[in-house]
C-alpha cells in the first residue's frame, strides 16, 4: 500500500471522527452511531477494515455495538 493511501485513510477517519463529535447523539443508540460512522466512511470513498469501536463513559475503548444493541446515549456523557 502506498503512503498516500494511508494519508487518505487518516484524513477520512479524522474528518468523520470530528463530525461525530460535533453532533448531538442523546437518545440515539450506539448501533446508530456506528452505522452512521460506517456510512460516512463509505461516502468518502473508503471502507472499514474492522467494526467501528466506541468509547463511552466507563467503556475505555473497543466497544462494538451488536445488532439490536439497546445501549443508548444519555445526556450524562
Amino acid at each position: 500500500m502506498q503512503i498516500e493511501q494511508y494519508e487518505k485513510a487518516g484524513k477520512i477517519a479524522g474528518t468523520v471522527r470530528e463530525d461525530v463529535r460535533n453532533k448531538n447523539w442523546v437518545g440515539h443508540t450506539v448501533e446508530e452511531i456506528c452505522e452512521y460512522v460506517e456510512s460516512e466512511i463509505i461516502k468518502k470513498g473508503a471502507k472499514c477494515a474492522f467494526p467501528v469501536n466506541t468509547s463511552i463513559n466507563e467503556i475505555a475503548a473497543h466497544y462494538t455495538a451488536e445488532p439490536n444493541d439497546p445501549k443508548t446515549i444519555s445526556d450524562t456523557i
